[in-house]
């Protein structure tokens, strides 16, 4: 391999999108004016960094514009230079950093996993990643309002229903 660095998206829906690496600081987000633009609603509009380090390669540099953070090889980070075929993952976005270091990668094994809120789950085993409250019926909280709203509806028609029957038998007999 020769030329600049490169990050390489692996991701399905963006599989193959490479950014030559040739400036001294690219930000990387959502939004049009990143340098490195990735166009999904999983990354934040400003994510992180990539910054020229001492050594002519990157340093991956997050501070805290994410909602869910930056990984390197599946390991959250805030600021780690990074070597050849390390997988940066932004969002649910895994990138690839392709050089010609002969430094050995740190790359075991790669998994997508996604935060949300305090419980971390693997992208494979939900069908829909979209916020709780956007699922319908499948949040189970929105199941137990749903409960206790029939409920109470059903306890008032109840209750209606029987304070007309003591007012009908108590109410004298019309002449």
């Amino acid at each position: 391999m020769g030329g600049n660095p490169k990050l390489i998206i692996l991701s399905e829906q963006l599989r193959g999108q490479t950014f030559e690496l040739t400036g001294e600081r690219y930000g990387i987000g959502r939004s049009e004016e990143m340098e490195i633009c990735i166009v999904d609603q999983t990354v934040s509009g400003r994510h992180c960094e990539l910054v020229r380090n001492d050594e002519g390669g990157y340093t991956a540099v997050d501070e805290g514009y994410s909602t869910n953070g930056t990984r390197i090889n599946g390991m959250l980070v805030t600021r780690q230079a990074m070597v050849n075929s390390d997988i940066l993952q932004v969002g649910g976005i895994e990138c690839m950093y392709d050089c010609d270091s002969d430094a050995p990668s740190s790359v075991i094994s790669t998994q997508t996993q996604i935060r949300i809120d305090d419980e971390t789950i693997d992208a494979n085993t939900r069908t829909n990643l979209a916020p709780a409250q956007l699922q319908g019926g499948e949040n189970p909280m929105v199941k137990v309002f749903f409960r206790i709203f029939i409920g109470i509806l059903v306890l008032t028609v109840i209750g209606l229903a029987v304070w007309l029957g003591l007012m009908l038998l108590s109410s004298p007999p019309a002449q």
